[in-house]
This record gives C-alpha cells, structure tokens and sequence, in this order.
C-alpha cells in the first residue's frame, strides 16, 4: 500500500501514532496536498479530526491543514443537527398520511457511529413503494416544500424518473433537500430493480433520536452501499464509503 493511502485509511485501520508518524514522513509535499484535497472531497474530515484528537497527531499537521479540515467537519456536524430536526418533521408528515417511508444512506447509518457528527449527510433519501413516490411528493409539495428548479406535475414526475431511480429534489425553508426513491438501483442497469422490494420488505424501526423511523436492514445496508458506490457514484467518495462499511 502506498504512503498516502495509509495516511488516508489511518483512521479505518486504526494506525497509532508511531505507525503514522513513519508514514508520513515518506510522504511527499504533492503526496500532502492530494491527501487534504480527498479528505475533502470525500466528505472524510469528521472521521479524520476525530482520529486525530484520539492520537494527539496535531503537531503532525501545520495550523493551514488544520484548520481547513476543522471548518469542514464543524459545517457537517451543524449539517447534521439539521438533518435530524428535518428526517423527524418528514417521518411525521408521511406517517399522518398513511405512508411508511423508508430512509436510506446517510440517515440509516447515522446511528451506526458513535457521534452523528461523524456521518456527514448532504441530502435525506427516502424509499417507497411503486406509486407511493408520488403520493410521498404530494405530501411534501403540500406541506410547503418545493421543488430546486422547477414542479412537475404529477404525470411529468411519471416521465421523469423512468430513466432515474428518484424524483427532483425537493426543499422547505432549509438547506436541506429530499430525494424521494421509488427504487435504489438506476433503470440503465437493471430493468426491474433487485433491491427495492426486498429493503421495504426488511425494513426494521429504530428510535432516531425520539421518534422511530424505518430503515433498511444491515445486508441490505450494505449491499445498497456497494451498489451506490460502485453502479449509481462510479466509484466516487470511496473513504466514506470504506469508513460506512468498517461501522
């Protein structure tokens, strides 16, 4: 393995200091930049500052590195409060409705880290099934929410996601934007998606944060990360996800 990816999988692996310290000092100063740019890139710096309190590695890194992946992580742990108050108000607003939404990703595997901090999540994915998607969106458009450019009506919807796996984003007054699924996988790569069914099927409830919502099963957890990493992300964010799977 080279230097710069055990630099970079440090806090999966668990390095110690000592191990880490020799590491680095192979690194290059390009081998330097690189690392702080994927760090960033792939969202990582909640999982990276953490590591790095825990190992008292900050006499390692100059103030400028520091202090870029601090502004980061504090951005996502504000990001994810607001996650929590927003998944709380949905799961509410659907369950009035009669509908029961299944959370997918980053809401699903909040619970699996120590701190929610440390799972950085920039939308809400929520998964229905068949028809139910456009009912879900009614709701939301009726509740306020909009959509980022444009609303479609319901029979353009119908067009809209025969090519996608989930409808134009939607958003209230917050920074916070909601992909409502009716399947995980994309129409181009399977023509009748092999996991939808079987999450909703699985499903099991857990207390987020006081209010219980449904999220899919650990296998099926994992085998939707690796489909989103590998099929739907061409291989994209893979610290996030190495660092989902580890959890």
């Amino acid at each position: 393995m080279s230097s710069i990816n055990e630099i970079l999988l440090a806090p999966i692996n668990n390095l110690n200091r000592e191990d880490f310290f020799k590491v680095l000092q192979k690194s290059s100063y390009s081998d330097r930049k690189f690392f702080l740019k994927k760090i960033l890139h792939d969202k990582f710096s909640p999982i990276f500052i953490n590591y790095i309190n825990d190992n008292q590695l900050h006499d390692l890194f100059d103030n400028k590195e520091l202090e870029s992946l601090r502004n980061q992580s504090k951005r996502f742990q504000i990001q994810s409060l607001e996650i929590v108050k927003e998944v709380i108000h949905l799961n509410k607003l659907f369950k009035n409705e009669g509908l029961n939404p299944t959370f997918l990703k980053g809401v699903a595997l909040m619970s699996e880290y120590s701190d929610i901090s440390l799972r950085p999540a920039v939308d809400i994915d929520v998964l229905f099934d068949g028809e139910e998607v456009f009912d879900a969106d009614a709701i939301l458009k009726k509740n306020n929410y909009k959509g980022l450019f444009f609303d479609y009506s319901r029979d353009d919807l119908k067009k809209s996601i025969k090519d996608k796996n989930h409808l134009p984003h939607l958003r209230r007054n917050t920074n916070i934007t909601v992909e409502l699924h009716n399947r995980v996988t994309l129409p181009q790569d399977f023509k009748d998606c092999p996991l939808s069914n079987k999450i909703i099927r699985n499903q099991k409830s857990i207390n987020f944060y006081g209010e219980n919502i449904f999220i899919p099963s650990i296998n099926d957890l994992v085998v939707h990360l690796l489909i989103h990493f590998s099929l739907n992300s061409n291989f994209k964010n893979l610290l996030r996800v190495f660092s989902d799977l580890a959890q």
